[in-house]
Order: structure tokens, then sequence, then C-alpha cells
């Protein structure tokens, strides 16, 4: 079974009395899948008369000039200076969005798109949207550190230290803070959780992200003509995310019983799956 087919019988399994829309968190570390699978479950169950909604944790980043507020509001913290992290999302919109996506009171219902190119690859909120009408019946909200959880304030020195994760306490304290606004304001919102869980690649299994996201990068180059970065700026790149997955990446979100874990192989191939 692939990885898109047991979400797409997760999802159907989910769907069995549940009222509409079902609302499904997908997790999963850069390039090792996750759009293509979001892509593949709209598809599936489009042609199926099922009406899906796809909402990227990508989208809901901050307009340029306040990503560039908070790198200036946070100096000394190198995981703020740019899009990525908890803390460069715009919280109240994604709130705003899931609510009407849930509610579906409106006719059309907006949903952002994020120009990453923009600003010489610093990127900006674009101009187009795009439009869903209601009904809809799955919304598939996908990010990459969507359903990690906030550590406890008096447990963060502690957590950090055993992660082993170089930087002080106090540049994790601000993403810690973050999460625990999405825990209050997203997570209510959503009915069920997909983790994709890589089980290889080095020293830490997330050793695995700087493969994969080269991977997609060469592949993006390939098509373009050669434009994007060097191998060198996406291992600089990915860098900026590895201290977030080693102190969160083993959460398995506030779903119990609605949760689905995939464990893959560096060659993105399903290895196991477990329903908690």
């Amino acid at each position: 079974m692939s990885i898109a087919d047991a979400v797409v019988a997760f999802i159907e399994q989910e769907r069995q009395g549940h009222g509409q829309p079902l609302v499904v968190a997908l997790q999963g570390a850069q390039g090792c899948g996750k759009s293509y699978t979001a892509a593949y479950v709209h598809k599936h169950f489009t042609a199926r008369g099922v009406h899906v909604a796809v909402l990227s944790l990508d989208d809901l980043y901050l307009p340029h000039e306040e990503l560039v507020a908070v790198g200036h509001a946070n100096p000394r913290n190198p995981l703020l200076q740019g899009r990525g992290q908890p803390g460069t999302h715009d919280i109240a919109l994604g709130t705003r969005i899931l609510h009407s996506l849930r509610e579906q009171k409106q006719g059309e219902i907006e949903l952002p798109v994020y120009d990453k190119s923009a600003h010489r690859g610093l990127g900006d909120r674009a101009h187009e949207v795009v439009k869903v009408s209601p009904p809809i019946d799955v919304v598939i909200f996908e990010g990459w550190c969507l359903g990690f959880s906030p550590v406890p304030d008096a447990e963060l020195a502690a957590r950090v230290a055993a992660a082993g994760i170089s930087h002080d306490v106090d540049i994790m304290r601000p993403i810690n803070e973050k999460l625990r606004e999405w825990e209050r304001q997203w997570y209510p919102l959503i009915d069920a959780y997909v983790k994709l869980i890589p089980t290889g690649g080095g020293h830490s299994r997330w050793d695995i992200v700087h493969t994969w996201r080269l991977q997609a990068e060469h592949a993006m180059k390939a098509k373009n003509g050669g434009n994007g970065m060097s191998d060198e700026a996406v291992h600089a790149f990915v860098e900026r995310y590895i201290p977030t997955y080693r102190l969160y990446g083993e959460s398995v979100g506030a779903w119990p019983g609605h949760t689905l874990c995939l464990s893959i192989e560096a060659d993105r191939r399903l290895i196991d799956i477990r329903k908690l």
C-alpha cells in the first residue's frame, strides 16, 4: 500500500458518521511527499463526487513586511530570520479560514497563496487567491509542523538539552509559545491527524530531511532551467528546521482515536501503519 492510499483509506473511515466537513491535518517533513499526498487525496475524492479543499500551512506565512518585522523583533534568534518556523505564520488568518471552511456560511471561501519567489526568495503573500465553494466534504490542512505540541514551560530547558539542540532555550521559547497558540486556536478545529514519520537517514531520523529537500530542489531546477538554491544553500535552509523537528517531531498530536501514523523509509516507501 502506498502512503496516499493509506491516507485515503483513513479519511474514508473517519468520514463514516462524521458531520461535514471533516478537517484532516497532514504533517510530514519537507520533501517526504506530503504535498503529493494531499493532491492525490483531492483527485481521488473529487473523482467520486466528494468535495475537497486543500489548505497549506505554507500559504499562511505572514506578508513580507511583517516577516521582516518578526526578524527585527528577534535579532538574536536565527530561527525567526525568514519564513518557516511557528511565529512566521498568520494565526488569525488561519483561524478565520478554518472557521469558514467548517461553518460554510458564505458563498466562496478564499484561500491565500504565498509567492515564495518574491523579494528574491524571501517570499510574500500573492495577490491571487484560490476560491472554493461549499459544500465542502473534506478539508486537508497540510504542513511540516502541524500537530506539534508545545512543551510545558517548566520542562523546556531540559527537553531542549535532551534533544541535543545546540541553540539556547531562549531561541526555542518563542517557537514553543506560538505552538501553544496553535494548540488553542487551530487544533480544536481539526478532527483527525495524519503523521508521516521518517525512519532512517543517519544519526537522527531527521537527517533524511536534507536529502529529501535536496531532491525536491533538483527536481524543480530541472524543470525551470536551473533557477533555485545551491546544494549548500539547501543544507543551510533545512538546518533552520532541524531543532524544531528534534524537539517536537515525536509529538503524535491531540487527536486520540483519530490519528494515523505512517512510518516511511528514505525512499518514501511505507513500512508501518499505526492508528492511535
